[in-house]
């Protein structure tokens, strides 16, 4: 456990034990979303009731957004249905469609009609997309403008819209909402209010379409230093963009998957209550294993009877096998974990 978190604990156990909501509620106000997600991860069910309780909608949605999938399926039971309800309702509609998933059908179903027709028919949109693919990962809040708008129409709608994310261009769209490329915010502060926007488009942004690996999404930001791109359908209609913060979530995720298979696991392993499940997942790198040494045995055995001499020549030689072969994993794993970082 990291000191901030230490900290952050023994500052709330207090008021955890004595049940007073209203220091509570004053110390998390002045917290990070971040730094209570974590405490909330290493509390009992109980205290993360009080936890909830003590927090605003807004605060309690960015928490549940950020806690591991584990603790997140034991808050769906925990919270009641109107409280959930409200919650997906703070949420980005990009965040609220990757909790949603994790729900059984019937529940998402049931919580999707709760909601606002809007607010449903974005988040549906986006869970058809593939979790791994650029529309699994983009946010449809997005600014554009029409390429006959003018730098003055174009600070208007900026100031009107209602983002909270920060951004640094403006998307571009033709009269058909095909995007024809963006324009950097210095340029809308910097040039005359009466300048026609397409005459200020970058025609070579760089975007990614809507069914594109996450990882070649992540590539191409990692080649290109992006800090956010626009996200197409094939008919090049603007959906959405992607922002480097997400990146950087895609990034994690990809690199812990790469050492898992590495390692012939998986990330649901230790939260997998199934020891079964759990040796089903590690014998696709166990059994070869367990083949070839079962024949190393039976050919030893094979020596033992008909040629004791070649049989104790060979027991010699096996430390330095096993030596070698585990020096040769590091050094194998080493190189893969290099490749990774780079």
């Amino acid at each position: 456990m990291a000191d901030g978190q230490k900290h952050l604990v023994h500052q709330i156990e207090p008021f955890l034990e004595s049940e007073d909501k209203s220091a509570l509620k004053e110390l998390l106000s002045n917290q990070r979303s971040s730094d209570i997600a974590e405490v909330v991860e290493l509390v009992d069910n109980e205290q993360r009731r009080t936890i909830f309780d003590a927090m605003d909608k807004p605060t309690s949605a960015e928490v549940l957004e950020k806690v591991d999938e584990a603790t997140r399926s034991e808050l769906f039971e925990l919270l009641k249905k109107e409280e959930l309800k409200s919650i997906v309702s703070e949420l980005d509609p990009d965040d609220a469609a990757d909790i949603l998933s994790e729900l059984p059908e019937e529940e998402r179903t049931e919580l999707l009609e709760s909601i606002s027709a809007e607010e449903s028919a974005e988040i549906k949109e986006l869970m058809s997309y593939s979790e791994d693919s650029a529309g699994g990962i983009m946010d449809t809040a997005v600014i554009s403008v029409s390429e006959d708008a003018t730098v003055a129409e174009a600070v208007n709608k900026i100031r009107s819209a209602e983002i909270d994310e920060d951004f640094f261009s403006v998307c571009v769209v033709d009269k058909n909402g095909r995007f024809v490329g963006d324009v950097r915010i210095r340029f809308l502060l910097t040039r005359s209010e009466g300048t026609r926007i397409g005459d200020l488009v970058d025609p070579d942004t760089i975007y990614v379409t809507v069914d594109m690996d996450q990882e070649e999404v992540r590539n191409i930001f990692s080649k290109n230093d992006l800090i956010a791109a626009p996200v197409l359908e094939n008919d090049n209609k603007l959906v959405g963009r992607i922002t480097a913060d997400r990146i950087i979530e895609v990034a994690e995720e990809e690199a812990a998957e790469d050492l898992y298979t590495m390692a012939g696991t998986d990330a649901d392993e230790l939260d997998t209550a199934s020891v079964f499940r759990a040796a089903r997942v590690r014998m696709t790198w166990l059994l070869p294993c367990i083949i070839g040494t079962a024949i190393t045995a039976l050919v030893m055995m094979f020596f033992k009877g008909h040629n004791p001499v070649i049989y104790v020549a060979a027991v010699a030689f096996v430390p330095m096998i096993a030596a070698i072969s585990g020096n040769a994993g590091l050094q194998t794993s080493a190189i893969v974990v290099s490749g990774l970082a780079t």
